[in-house]
């Protein structure tokens, strides 16, 4: 309850499968980053320092939800997902030559 408003289980399912359409968009738009990665060989082809930073997001992000608990589930698993998501594209650019 935020301002003496109450959220309806209706607009509460809303929000959720948004959050998760967004989690799958995410989530392919990291695979699409690896394959390129791997398909160029090189580290030129996705930016390191943007990664850091996104992957320094989605982990105050994973602490902001689990602050909040369980009700979170959804925030928790997108910015989770997210993580390990770039996990591969971090240590392939790593790996790769300059």
């Amino acid at each position: 309850v935020v301002a003496g408003v109450r959220t309806s289980s209706g607009s509460r399912f809303v929000s959720q499968v948004m959050v998760l359409t967004a989690t799958l968009l995410m989530a392919q738009g990291c695979l699409a980053q690896y394959r390129m990665l791997r398909r160029a060989g090189q580290r030129g082809a996705v930016s390191l320092p943007m990664h850091a930073m996104l992957y320094g997001k989605d982990f105050s992000g994973l602490m902001f939800g689990l602050e909040l608990g369980a009700s979170a589930w959804s925030i928790i698993l997108m910015h989770a997902s997210n993580l390990v998501m770039r996990l591969p594209i971090l240590y392939g650019y790593l790996k790769l030559p300059k």
